[in-house]
């Protein structure tokens, strides 16, 4: 979890920087053109070329790209570090379902050899690649068992369903609290991706056309910036998609990862409370732009494909001018 941090964090700090090079470079615009122009270009009902009139227009517009980056990063990056922390829970809701089993031996107060013999029983010949996204899970010494217990929790005796009960209600709990944090979030950007989902299909198409028109007789620079900017309106909306697909993904595998654990063993015991479970978790979560479409993969293939046709339009609607 940690390693993952750090380069969640590394991730972070450069679509940042990336941010933040794209102002910049936008602010030495005019200087590097040596002309009397805005980083942007807007009306004024006065001559903004006049002294200290432009000074005026050119220090308020760097506040609002300044603003503007600072929007357009620290919103990304709120989502992404969320749904990256969120997928770490399911990590460890996945371990402690899989080893449901072992935790409710160790209520029952189970012996050594008894965990043991269950471990050895529920080890996979072939065990997962990339069984979690974000955590490793590590064995367990069974020596430091008693060391970490709680006396009160093991000290009476347990029949297997009151343990397994017992051991199960963290579990649903722990399912819960991640449900409920992401119906939160989806709250939070519902509104925000429908938007930023149209305005970056129109962005795409447009920014292409004027890369194949600049390119016909403008500077290296201009085409560097326009470029700069597809290149970060596609990274935010790809980390977007994929931050997505991680959480529907691991929304589908808790049911997955209660059956991983021994269950044949003891099905008489539980059969109920696992099926219960099992068509509790059925439904998977994802996120939805407006709850019009889901934000996934998908639909990053359909938006680069609908910016796509836009732009042959708008070429054919030019070469036919």
């Amino acid at each position: 979890m940690k390693v993952f941090s750090e380069k969640v964090n590394k991730g972070t700090k450069i679509f940042a920087a990336g941010c933040t090079s794209a102002i910049v470079f936008q602010f030495f615009m005019p200087i590097i053109y040596r002309n009397r122009t805005l980083p942007l270009v807007c009306w004024y009902p006065v001559d903004y070329k006049t002294p200290f009139v432009y000074e005026i227009a050119y220090f308020f517009q760097t506040i609002a790209l300044v603003q503007f980056s600072t929007l357009f990063m620290v919103g990304s990056a709120y989502f992404l570090s969320l749904c990256y922390l969120l997928s770490g829970q399911f990590d460890i809701l996945y371990c402690s379902l899989k080893n449901i089993v072992a935790t409710t031996y160790i209520y029952m107060g189970a012996s050594k050899s008894e965990l043991i013999e269950l471990r050895d029983k529920e080890r996979m010949p072939n065990e997962e690649i990339n069984e979690y996204y974000v955590t490793d899970e590590l064995p367990f010494d069974l020596d430091c068992l008693p060391h970490v217990l709680n006396p009160a929790e093991t000290s009476r005796p347990r029949s297997f369903r009151e343990a397994f009960n017992y051991a199960l209600r963290p579990c649903v709990e722990h399912h819960i609290f991640i449900l409920d944090v992401l119906r939160k979030l989806q709250r939070l950007f519902n509104f925000i991706w429908l938007v930023k989902t149209f305005v970056v299909t129109f962005f795409f198409c447009i920014s292409a056309f004027n890369i194949v028109k600049l390119s016909e007789g403008k500077t290296f620079l201009k085409l560097f910036s326009i470029g700069h900017y597809l290149f970060l309106g596609l990274s935010e909306l790809f980390m977007t998609c994929y931050a997505s697909e991680i959480i529907y993904i691991g929304s589908q595998r808790c049911g997955e990862a209660l059956l991983r654990s021994p269950w044949h063993l003891h099905l008489r015991e539980i059969r109920a409370d696992y099926l219960l479970f099992l068509t509790t978790t059925q439904h998977a979560f994802e996120f939805t732009a407006g709850k019009i479409y889901p934000l996934r993969l998908e639909k990053f293939r359909a938006i680069i494909t609908t910016s796509f046709s836009v732009f042959t339009l708008l070429r054919n609607m030019d070469k036919g001018e």
